[in-house]
């Protein structure tokens, strides 16, 4: 839920484009069409939550493209999705640290290798981000990090952040 109170919902794409969002105004009764973000999907799980300061943090692949899910990003919204000004990795490389390529980047998610996907998110009182995820497909991987953190970070991913819209 929103800090208005409106419900912001993502989804993952089959077309392994972008990360979408829909938006409700009245408890979930009735929804807006889904819009592309500029967030990349390929078309893995994704979640997000709304943190304590008001930013939204959204965990997921940030590449398109069906292959491999790696790399795994979080990254934060200032204005509820209109725009993601940070993005830093959890996991930037394939697990064998060789980023796959092209074709090899099916038959490295075969292995296991590069695989992390179906992220869960949520902060605790304490103001930590606890976030876990599949790891390789062979094992959950549990972090905790700080909102700056994520807002000090980089990415090897697809999509890099945007600066803040003018007054932000």
């Amino acid at each position: 839920r929103l800090r208005g109170g409106g419900l912001l919902g993502f989804f993952r794409s089959r077309a392994a484009d972008y990360v979408h969002m829909s938006r409700s105004a009245d408890d979930g009764r009735t929804w807006s069409h889904a819009e592309a973000t500029v967030l990349p999907s390929n078309n893995s799980g994704i979640q997000a939550s709304v943190l304590q300061s008001g930013a939204l943090a959204i965990v997921f692949n940030n590449r398109q493209g069906k292959g491999a899910r790696w790399p795994l990003s979080v990254a934060l919204s200032l204005d509820e999705g209109k725009t993601w000004p940070h993005c830093r990795d959890l996991e930037p490389l394939a697990a064998d640290s060789n980023p796959p390529q092209g074709g090899d980047a099916a038959a490295q998610g075969r292995k296991g290798q590069g695989e992390y996907s179906y992220p869960s998110i949520v902060q605790s009182e304490d103001g930590t981000i606890h976030i876990s995820y599949t790891y390789r497909r062979e094992t959950i991987k549990y972090v905790r990090i700080s909102e700056d953190w994520i807002r000090r970070g980089s990415t090897v991913g697809w999509y890099k952040g945007q600066p803040t819209a003018p007054g932000a």
